[in-house]
């Protein structure tokens, strides 16, 4: 029952943040219904008001297509955009991305780092035993 409370809270919510025509009888919806409560164990974890929760996201959304001029489909379509040698992409990269390929490039330098000193333990290892 508590994983059916929640699936169904959820499905209120992600129904609701569909669009405005589903976000209007998606809200009365939730106020209908009130309060669900689910026990998350001994976590911090907490449910949503699917009400508040929806204007939430209408509201993020809004901002969204406001601030991308019409939604994340023209954005993704200027990422697929084909760019000429040495111009810049039409879609800049985030500095996220950025710090998420430095971590990758120091992980792959730290296993090369590593592989290097174990292939030289085995030499040393055979030149004690002698």
């Amino acid at each position: 029952p508590n994983s059916s409370r929640e699936g169904m809270n959820s499905a209120l919510i992600a129904i609701g943040g569909r669009s405005d025509a589903l976000a209007e009888p998606a809200i009365a919806a939730a106020r209908r219904i009130g309060e669900v409560v689910v026990d998350h164990g001994d976590t911090a974890c907490q449910t949503p008001d699917a009400a508040s929760y929806i204007a939430k996201v209408r509201a993020h959304q809004a901002k969204k297509a406001a601030g991308k001029g019409g939604g994340g489909g023209a954005v993704v379509a200027k990422a697929k955009v084909a760019t000429k040698a040495g111009a810049k992409s039409a879609a800049t990269p985030k500095p996220v991305k950025a710090k998420a390929k430095a971590k990758v490039k120091a992980k792959s330098a730290a296993k090369a780092k590593s592989a290097a000193k174990a292939a030289t333990k085995p030499a040393a290892k055979a030149k004690k035993r002698r």
